[in-house]
């Protein structure tokens, strides 16, 4: 798979053209100002809206906790850490390829930091 990267400019508050606000040098180094780079998962939500690491998703787990009759909504971060994937909330972690089902995503850490506040 070919990396797939998106760009938040923080300046402006909006997502912009790689091309237009990245330099890359010729050994891969990437710099812009005021940009915030966010790489695709490869995976897509139930709408079909590509997953990045800095988006907000609510997701079920796939296996409910034992004190839970059915699996349990939680709202986290896309975050890749150790050459994996997760969704955390800061006190659940969840691999994004296995634990998870029915995942929407609901705006991005950059963007929308209120979305994490109503899960505190």
């Amino acid at each position: 798979m070919i990396p797939k990267f998106r760009v938040l400019d923080t300046k402006l508050n909006c997502l912009v053209r790689p091309d237009k606000h990245l330099n890359i040098s010729h050994d891969g180094e990437v710099s812009g100002v005021n940009c915030v780079v966010m790489q695709s998962t490869g995976r897509f939500d139930l709408k079909q809206v590509e997953i990045f690491c800095g988006d907000i998703c609510k997701y079920k787990n796939v296996s409910p906790p034992d004190d839970a009759s059915e699996p349990v909504e939680f709202i986290g971060v896309v975050e890749y850490y150790e050459c994996q994937w997760y969704v955390s909330d800061g006190w659940n972690t969840q691999p994004l390829f296995d634990e998870i089902a029915e995942i929407t995503v609901i705006g991005n850490r950059y963007q929308h930091s209120h979305l994490l506040e109503q899960t505190a």
